[in-house]
């Protein structure tokens, strides 16, 4: 739902998630296509999204289970019915997509989870139906501050684009084909200069 003039801001927010999880951007950018539909019908934004990535990634979980993990996550929490939806609701006095559209995070609204799921005896695992879905929620929970620095950075920061490329500008690989494409247009610039001077001294 973002428009074509936000693409350096993504940019600039995969790199970050790459630079703060242990993930890639290829990574990110072949797995979030099938968790973005799901994050978006809840309300979570990118940042959000990608500071769970951040979390799931750091603590031991590769990209592409981090995918599966979060999306299950996500869909039991905006589908009603589910034990996950109906105690946050409980707890909260609003739906976990309200919740987010209202300005708050997952990470918050795990923290909110895990204190009603404790009150009940239970562990935050106990709230979801899935496996999958417990795990990204207790690692949420878990490393809770993971996910919110993460969150924090990508919400203030910019120009991590511009970074990465200076820095990826900076290899010998590079310097040298500039020095290549510099001699080239140097031996242009000389050619076009000389080639009137030396001409007549060929013809004679």
């Amino acid at each position: 739902g973002l428009e074509a003039d936000d693409v350096t801001h993504i940019s600039d927010v995969l790199i970050e998630t790459q630079n703060e999880g242990k993930t890639t951007v290829d990574e990110l950018a072949s797995s979030m296509g099938r968790v973005i539909p799901t994050a978006a019908s809840v309300n979570v934004g990118l940042e959000d999204l990608a500071s769970q990535y951040v979390a799931l990634t750091k603590n031991g979980i590769n990209t592409a289970n981090a995918t599966t993990y979060i999306n299950s996550m996500l869909n039991e929490l905006g589908k009603s019915g589910t034990t996950a939806s109906d105690m946050f609701k409980e707890v909260a006095g609003v739906s976990f997509p309200e919740y987010i559209a209202a300005g708050g995070s997952t990470a918050d609204a795990m923290a909110i989870l895990a204190q009603a799921c404790e009150a009940a005896g239970l562990s935050v695992n106990d709230a979801f139906g899935s496996a999958e879905a417990g795990k990204a929620a207790n690692v949420l929970v878990q490393h809770a501050s993971d996910s919110t620095t993460a969150l924090d950075n990508m919400r203030t920061m910019a120009g991590q684009t511009e970074t990465a490329y200076a820095t990826m500008s900076d290899t010998t690989a590079v310097k040298l084909t500039e020095m290549k494409t510099n001699l080239e247009n140097l031996a242009i610039t000389l050619g076009e200069t000389l080639i009137p001077l030396v001409t007549p001294l060929i013809e004679s």
